[in-house]
């Protein structure tokens, strides 16, 4: 009899062990598949805690000063506050599954939102993201509990379910990043997909309403060029110029953001140049304008005579810049002036009756100086009684 049971034991812990391994397996795997879970879900809420301080920035007007992106994961964006937030595109840098929490912009406040309805509290109060006058919103917390993820929106002191764990495996909070396209903004789109675009800081820089080189001015003329600030401090910052000895110069600002420098060339011509700088957040842009001399040439001279009878005159001239010709208020009535198709100016004089001459003038202004006129025409006609 012993030796029967000696045989029968070994046996039968055999088939008891076969029995059990499928189990234990299958205990095993469920383990580890709640603790990937687990995992995942403080993946979720260290993704979410990201996009709230994203709200956060975007609330309080700070642009991302600098972007590095991380390889293969996403970017770290740096805002204006010291504030570094790191935005993974996808589940570690790929696609996964959509995460059903987003974000909507209501009122110019951010709420969450769950498959795209927002998100109640247990007062039935939307919850709030970000942070916009003063009031702080809230950040999801999400764990995993009998087969589902529960988010919480109190703090962790209350859950409620919004989907089975399956729905949810491989999640992803936010879906594109694109941080390349466009220098002055970087943007963002959630997995359900929610856009949001990040303005960027653009240091302070000059542009001007006119070529910077080859600035045409005459001697002693005084003329302006518009300047325009851009960049993301612009209506912050200090103008200043300066010349290179010859020239004089000084800012006369519109706005915040737009002005004009008049420059004023010597007497005595010499090409010269002006300085433009303009500084912000310990940012400086210098920009040089280069100015050469303006001629407007008559051949023939300024003065032109005409008889009582009246009559049409061209008049030669050579100019490199474009102007216009106006002639004096008290000459409009008999003295008329136009461009002609052959490159010169036209004089058309009425006939006179008068006792006495008469004298008009036609004044040549430059398009880029309204405020200057660079030439002159002297028109003089005689009187039949002086003929």
């Amino acid at each position: 009899m012993r030796t029967s049971l000696q045989w029968i034991l070994p046996v039968f812990l055999a088939l008891l062990s076969a029995c059990t391994d499928p189990v234990q397996a299958e205990l095993d795997e469920t383990h580890a598949r709640l603790e990937a879970l687990q995992k995942e879900a403080g993946l979720v809420n260290r993704e979410l805690t990201s996009l709230n301080q994203i709200l956060v920035e975007l609330d309080t007007d700070h642009t991302v000063n600098a972007v590095s992106p991380v390889e293969g994961i996403g970017y770290d964006l740096s805002f204006k506050d010291g504030k570094v937030v790191r935005v993974t595109y996808g589940k570690d840098g790929t696609d996964g599954r959509v995460l059903p929490l987003g974000v909507k912009e209501e009122e110019g406040v951010y709420y969450w939102t769950v498959d795209g309805e927002f998100l109640l509290d247990a007062a039935g109060n939307k919850v709030r993201a970000g942070a916009r006058q003063g009031v702080d919103g809230v950040v999801p917390q999400f764990k995993v509990e009998d087969g589902s993820w529960w988010v919480s929106v109190d703090g962790g002191v209350t859950f409620e379910p919004v989907a089975s764990c399956a729905e949810m495996d491989g999640y992803t909070v936010f879906g594109t990043v694109d941080a390349l396209s466009d220098p002055e903004k970087v943007f963002l789109t959630l997995s359900d997909g929610t856009p949001l675009e990040l303005p960027r800081y653009v240091p302070v820089y000059l542009s001007f309403g006119e070529p910077q080189r080859n600035l045409l001015i005459a001697p002693g003329e005084r003329r302006p060029v518009e300047y325009l600030l851009e960049g993301s401090a612009a209506a912050n910052a200090v103008v200043t110029t300066g010349t290179d000895g010859t020239y004089y110069s000084e800012i006369e600002r519109r706005d915040s953001v737009s002005g004009l420098v008049w420059v004023t060339a010597p007497e005595e011509f010499v090409d010269g140049y002006v300085l433009l700088n303009a500084f912000a957040d310990g940012y400086s842009t210098v920009q040089m304008l280069c100015f050469t001399r303006r001629e407007f040439v008559l051949p023939d001279g300024d003065s032109y005579a005409f008889a009582s009878q009246g009559g049409e005159r061209k008049v030669p001239y050579t100019a490199a810049f474009p102007f216009r010709i106006e002639v004096d208020n008290a000459s409009r009535g008999w003295l008329r002036a136009s461009l002609g198709s052959d490159g010169t100016i036209v004089l058309t004089v009425s006939a006179h009756y008068g006792e006495t001459a008469r004298e008009g003038q036609v004044r040549i202004i430059p398009e880029d100086n309204v405020a200057y006129v660079c030439a002159t025409l002297n028109v003089r006609q005689t009187s039949p009684f002086e003929e």
